[in-house]
């Protein structure tokens, strides 16, 4: 399977957002914008996904991929995070504390009851 590519821009804002947010509790969604580029937009912790989609459907913004900064040393997206976006979205990005201290930006296609890893490259 091909690599996920992202933009290095995008990758660092959300990097950054999981490192500012308070109790290192992130979520967010990556939205395919009007233009075709992709945006970042944080979400409070009690959004709903078909009320989301109806947000940015208004927007002209189509959600791409739920990322978050679960608290699992695997760095998997959570069962409930997956549960919650299921048919609706397959791609998830985790952000997760590696073992050096440096955070890292993964990859995951959700399919069936396990996600499966992608590898993740960067674009200017």
């Amino acid at each position: 399977m091909q690599p996920l590519s992202l933009p290095r821009s995008l990758v660092q804002q959300l990097l950054h957002q999981a490192q500012v947010a308070r109790g290192g509790a992130m979520q967010a969604l990556l939205v395919r914008q009007g233009d075709g580029s992709l945006g970042l937009r944080l979400l409070g912790t009690r959004a709903e996904p078909g009320e989301l989609q109806r947000d940015f459907a208004a927007r002209g913004e189509e959600p791409y991929a739920f990322c978050s900064s679960p608290l699992s040393p695997t760095g998997e997206p959570s069962a409930a995070d997956l549960d919650r976006w299921r048919g609706k979205l397959s791609l998830f990005l985790t952000v997760a504390l590696g073992t050096k201290g440096v955070l890292q930006l993964r990859g995951w296609r959700s399919e069936g009851a396990h996600p499966r890893a992608l590898d993740l490259k960067l674009h200017d």
